[in-house]
Parts: structure tokens; sequence; C-alpha cells
């Protein structure tokens, strides 16, 4: 019986770790689409990601965060993380977003280099 409850913690306790793990990269994949909308509406408020967009890059980030990890636990270098950048950021410039948002978030981006 001893064993069975000592089992049984310790599934608990794995999966609540997993749990978090898995809590903690969606509130980063939450944030760097929010820095995705604030870069693109900080000129005009009607540029903001529309709904289906922002679902679109929130599942390239996530792909873009687990692809990432699996880099570092490889020991990957910094050729093999723009391996994984590259496409996912050349895919939501080019098919997601709009030409008016492009251009506000070049601009935005310009702006925070000279400033």
């Amino acid at each position: 019986m001893k064993k069975i409850l000592i089992v049984f913690v310790m599934v608990v306790g794995f999966a609540s770790t997993a749990s978090a793990q898995s809590d903690n990269m969606m509130s980063k994949v939450e944030e760097k689409v929010e820095k995705w909308n604030t870069e693109v509406s900080s000129s005009d408020i009607s540029l903001a990601l529309t709904a289906e967009q922002r679902t679109e890059i929130t599942a390239l980030e996530l792909e873009r965060l687990k692809g990432l990890r699996s880099v570092r636990k490889s020991d990957g270098d910094k050729q093999d993380k723009q391996e994984i950048n590259k496409p996912i950021n050349k895919k939501i410039n080019k098919e997601i977003l709009t030409k008016k948002q492009r251009k506000a978030r070049k601009t935005y981006k310009d702006a925070m280099k000279k400033g």
C-alpha cells in the first residue's frame, strides 16, 4: 500500500511539473503575440492584429519556442536558432501581416533603433 501511495505522489508531481512548463510556454507565446500587436498598431490602432492573425501567429510562435527548446537541449548554435526563426518570421511577415501592418512594424522597429 505504501508503494502505491509513493508512486501516486510521484505521478502527480511529474504531471504538475509538465503542466507548469506548458503554462509557462503559453504565457511566453502570448507575450510574443502581444509584442507583434504592439509593433504593428503603434502608429495606428486600426492596424491591430485580427483574431485570425493572432491565432495564426500564436501557432507559429508556439512552434518556434518548441523548436528553440529542442535546439537548446541539443546544444545547437546561433545558426541552428536562425534556421528555426527565419522561416517563421518570413511566414508571419509575408503571409499573415498586411502590407500596411508590415510598414507600420518597420517604422516602429526603426524608431526603436534610433531612440
